[in-house]
């Protein structure tokens, strides 16, 4: 015999036309962090994080990057306790960049960056280093230009990007064959 789950609550998040939860993660005092993308009335997309309690009581909510296309992919901690937040931005030429969004544990927005080349760049996944530095993983489609030092390979390579903690681009990488 199986046991079923308990239902322990059960909350409905985000407004307008579109939200989506990609991304959530547990908080030191047993709460939850979510992240994802929200878009407004005017068609626009942006970054939404909600900080919940452990009974599903908002904590706070913020919206980042609302004018442009954004969407959250995913999260990692920071060692301080605080949030790094990844996913993609259309520049204004129409090409896809890695748009990267770091929050303490307050909420408050500490920077934002964005990252890419004259090509397409997609986020799939970041990874907090012990020395406080930060993996961004994903793809590229393009040409070197910018913050990519080798054009990809064939039609889309990965791409291994090393910022330090406060958004500085310290390395990146391009893996693939043609």
């Amino acid at each position: 015999v199986i046991a079923q789950p308990t239902v322990l609550w059960e909350k409905s998040f985000g407004t307008a036309p579109f939200s989506v939860c990609t991304a959530i993660a547990s908080t030191t005092d047993g709460g939850s962090l979510l992240a994802g993308t929200w878009q407004n009335m005017q068609g626009e997309f942006c970054y939404q994080v909600i900080r919940i309690s452990v009974q599903g009581e908002i904590l706070w909510s913020k919206l980042v990057g609302n004018g442009n296309d954004n969407h959250c992919k995913a999260m990692a901690p920071a060692p301080d306790g605080g949030w790094l937040l990844a996913g993609v931005s259309k520049d204004i030429s129409g090409n896809d960049k890695i748009y990267i969004v770091r929050f303490d544990t307050s909420g408050r927005l500490l920077w934002e960056r964005k990252y890419g080349g004259p090509g397409k760049a997609k986020c799939a996944a970041v990874l907090s280093a012990p020395d406080g530095s930060w993996f961004i993983a994903g793809s590229y489609d393009g040409g070197a230009g910018g913050d990519v030092t080798s054009a990809s390979r064939g039609k889309c390579d990965y791409w291994l990007l090393r910022i330090n903690a406060t958004g500085k681009k310290l390395w990146d990488k391009t893996f693939g064959d043609a």
